[in-house]
C-alpha cells in the first residue's frame, strides 16, 4: 500500500502488509463507500442513522426535533414506546428529560410538566420556564 519493498518476516507468507497502518489504509479503502444526503443505514445498537448535512444523525431523534418543530437540547432523550429502536413513527416516540442518557430515572415530558402545573407557586408560563431551567440546568 505504501509503495515501499516488502520481504515476508521469518517465512510468514500469510503477512500482506508491511505494517498496521498499510493495512487499515487498504481496509478502509475498500470499506468507503460515500452515501447520498438522506440515506439511512441500522447502527450497531439497533438505531437507524440517517445522514443529513453531511453527517450522520439518530432517525429517531431527527423525527421528534421535526414533530416539535425544534432542536433538542441537552437532557432530552426519545423514547422508544414499544423498545423497538428501528421503529421510529412519531406515535412510538416519547421525549424524556432525564440528567444523563444512561439514567433510568427520566421523566416523560407530559409527567414532568403535569408536576410543575400542580404546585401552587406556578401560576404563569415564565414560571414553568424558569422551574424548568432550574431543574435541568438549562
Amino acid at each position: 500500500m505504501c509503495g515501499g519493498s516488502f520481504e515476508y518476516p521469518h517465512g510468514k507468507a500469510f503477512r500482506r502488509f508491511c505494517s498496521r497502518s498499510c493495512a487499515q489504509t487498504k481496509r478502509m479503502r475498500a470499506d468507503h463507500t460515500v452515501r447520498a444526503e438522506g440515506d439511512t443505514h441500522p447502527h450497531a445498537n439497533g438505531y437507524v442513522m440517517e445522514k443529513r448535512g453531511g453527517k450522520w444523525y439518530m432517525q429517531h431523534r431527527l423525527v421528534m426535533e421535526q414533530t416539535l418543530d425544534r432542536k433538542l437540547v441537552s437532557g432530552e432523550y426519545v423514547h422508544h414506546k414499544n423498545g423497538v429502536r428501528d421503529d421510529n413513527r412519531p406515535e412510538n416516540l416519547e421525549l424524556w428529560l432525564g440528567a444523563t442518557k444512561k439514567d433510568p430515572k427520566g421523566q416523560r415530558m407530559n409527567d414532568l410538566m403535569n408536576e410543575f402545573l400542580s404546585q401552587p407557586e406556578v401560576t404563569d408560563r415564565a414560571s414553568i420556564e424558569a422551574a424548568f431551567r432550574r431543574a435541568f440546568k438549562l
